[in-house]
């Protein structure tokens, strides 16, 4: 789309805000330390029973969904 509307802009306009200099970033990264994924693996507690049936429905449906919209794009399945 060549023109925008004036939610786009307005959307535009809000994320522009948001956004950081090169410099910004590097003053508020100063001093930190980057993330180390085994640091937190030895500092995570163990997910509860509860928390990991959870995700197991999450992943479940999140496959279904994917499915799906695999079948649809392959004009398997009638788009809803």
């Amino acid at each position: 789309m060549l023109t925008k509307t004036g939610e786009e802009r307005a959307v535009e306009a809000k994320l522009r805000r948001y956004q950081k200099t090169p410099e910004q970033v590097a003053q508020l990264a100063a001093g930190v330390q980057p993330f180390s994924y085994a640091e937190w693996q030895r500092r995570a507690r163990p997910a509860t029973p509860e928390e990991l049936a959870d995700w197991e429905v999450f992943l479940a449906e999140r496959d279904a969904e994917r499915e799906a919209s695999l079948a649809r794009e392959a004009g398997m399945e009638p788009n809803p």
